[in-house]
């Protein structure tokens, strides 16, 4: 009868070890499934590293999982896209409490005069006149759209950061951001080049006037094929 508890014991273990390198597969198999179809090379392992790198839209591309906290661990996506720095010393992350926190005790941050934008980020520049005059209305917008899509953004010279809650297992969630973040990217980086006619119809709508707005989209180029913004 004593053998009956080490018996179950063993059982139970059994399953969790089971469940878990199945689980590992699963997880391997998605990034395996996304770095596939978005050509990037994958590294994994049964210890739970995953990676995928590489070049996508002439930017350096590195999509990875990190973990946070000793006892209770707390898993992240990083998505990182690297791109050449054009004279650009701007920096900003999305502001959170502590930010927030040390700006009430004095701490500084360059402001734009955007209220909306100035509220969002921390935002760090060798002016404010620098700092204005890189974040355009066309980066503004894009920033902005993808602070109210994901936890944590980050601009520095020559990259941006995207981090996502948890251990992604959706190939499809990982090509889409992956995607995302290279259009964003290159923009940020001034691969795409500057469209006055885009920056013009942001301006218009901004002010409300969606017919103008309208017309200068008409009139700006169209959009490459991968970019999702």
């Amino acid at each position: 009868m004593a053998a009956i508890p080490v018996l179950l014991f063993i059982a139970v273990f059994a399953i969790a070890i089971y469940a878990s390198v199945q689980r590992s597969r699963r997880l391997r198999a998605a990034w395996q499934r996304a770095a596939g179809e978005l050509r990037l090379a994958y590294s994994g392992s049964s210890l739970g590293r995953t990676e995928m790198r590489g070049k996508l839209g002439g930017l350096g591309i590195r999509v990875d999982v990190y973990s946070t906290g000793s006892k209770n661990k707390q898993y992240w996506t990083r998505y990182r896209a690297e791109f050449p720095q054009r004279d650009v010393a701007v920096r900003l992350k999305r502001q959170n409490g502590l930010s927030r926190i040390t700006k009430f005790f004095g701490a500084t941050d360059v402001e734009i005069g955007d209220r909306t934008f100035d509220d969002a980020f921390v935002i760090k520049a060798g002016s404010e006149k620098h700092a204005a005059q890189y974040l355009t209305m066309q980066r503004r917008t894009l920033l902005l759209r993808l602070y109210s899509l994901y936890r944590q953004v980050e601009l520095t010279p020559d990259s941006l950061e995207i981090v996502t809650k948890g251990y992604e297992s959706d190939p499809a969630k990982l090509v889409t951001v992956t995607r995302r973040l290279v259009s964003a990217g290159r923009t940020l980086g001034g691969l795409h080049g500057a469209d006055e006619r885009v920056e013009r119809a942001l301006e218009q709508r901004s002010v409300g006037d969606m017919a103008a707005a309208i017309e200068a989209l008409r009139e700006a180029a169209p959009p490459e094929e991968d970019d999702l913004e």
